[in-house]
């Protein structure tokens, strides 16, 4: 092969080499960047979610509280004045229902007898000592309470204080928060579709009086008990994971050609024990746009690269040697 051929093609070669590694760091580079992000994304989520339960824990307490210190609710709950308590609380409870995904109120009297269920009015009068440890630890302490339980309708996020006079302690007051709405304030403001699993085993023996489950909702022993997107979870849920969940998790998973963001959160009641987990999850696939962009504009400057390189060297190695292989004019030689 002659040398103007020769050439250019060792140099299409080097500049091949060279223009695909560089692709490849770019590649790679911009890779870590987006899983930086997803990452950050998944922290944020968890952190949110966790806080979210300490201040829907906070809330019921707050709530309990205002209304254990109100001095009619306390005179009527001293009286065993149960249609006096209900025209006084059930409306304003109703209407944190509707607005806020309050889903209890309940008025006990020592150690943990009901009094009052301000969304079961029917039902009073049972002896809850068995089943309700946060209302019987409050009545005991004489001290307000917070955290996950549960209780013979299911499970929330409940806040609990003692209801007094100046005369001394006379009951408590509870305030239970749904799942749900915690659920979807973070699908709102976050855009993760969740849901929370809890100990079928617990459910079945605590909450008595909870509707039964749904069959296909129950995974390796956990209950669904609330959810935004059940599609969205059940493509990325199994028994393995959910009785994993011992500690805060987040992993990106690949799930038919889709990066997925997957946040694990352990469930745990009051007194540290773990009842459940809330699983989170959100399709990436605006990372994965941003990475196959990247993808894509790093090969085609990489072509380009080579085309323009190639090209120039094609030129100036011909025109080289053009000039080199022209033919020399001999030049006449005088004779004398």
């Amino acid at each position: 092969m002659k040398i103007k051929y020769k050439a250019p093609l060792i140099m299409f070669m080097c500049t091949l080499v060279m223009t695909s590694v560089s692709a490849y760091v770019g590649y790679r580079s911009n890779l870590k960047l987006i899983n930086s992000g997803m990452e950050m994304e998944l922290h944020t989520v968890s952190t949110i979610l966790q806080n979210d339960i300490q201040i829907k824990a906070s809330n019921a307490a707050a709530r309990a509280s205002l209304v254990a210190n109100f001095p009619p609710v306390q005179e009527a709950l001293k009286a065993h004045d149960r249609d006096q308590l209900i025209k006084l609380v059930v409306p304003a409870f109703l209407i944190q229902k509707e607005k806020f995904g309050v889903v209890d109120g309940h008025f006990h009297y020592p150690p943990a007898v009901s009094f009052l269920r301000t969304f079961a009015l029917q039902k009073w009068g049972d002896d809850l000592s068995t089943s309700r440890e946060l209302v019987l630890q409050a009545n005991k302490k004489l001290t307000p309470l917070q955290g996950i339980e549960i209780s013979t309708t299911g499970v929330s996020i409940k806040g609990i204080d003692i209801v007094k006079d100046e005369n001394g302690p006379i009951g408590s007051l509870e305030v239970g928060v749904g799942f749900n709405s915690l659920l979807q304030e973070l699908q709102d403001n976050t855009g993760f579709d969740s849901a929370a699993f809890i100990d079928e085993n617990m459910l079945t023996k605590i909450a008595t009086a909870a509707p039964k489950g749904d069959p296909d909702r129950i995974i390796g022993g956990f209950r669904t008990w609330a959810t935004t997107d059940w599609a969205k979870i059940h493509a990325v849920v199994n028994p393995e994971i959910l009785n994993k969940v011992t500690d805060l998790t987040y992993k990106i998973e690949t799930i038919n050609g889709q990066f997925v963001g997957v946040v694990l959160v352990p469930l745990l009641d009051f007194r540290g024990v773990q009842i459940g987990s809330i699983v989170a999850v959100k399709n990436f696939d605006n990372y994965q746009r941003q990475l196959l962009g990247n993808l894509l504009t790093s090969i085609a400057l990489a072509l380009l690269q080579i085309i323009i390189i190639v090209g120039l060297n094609f030129i100036i190695f011909n025109v080289w040697l053009v000039s080199n292989d022209a033919p020399v004019e001999s030049v006449p030689v005088k004779k004398e």
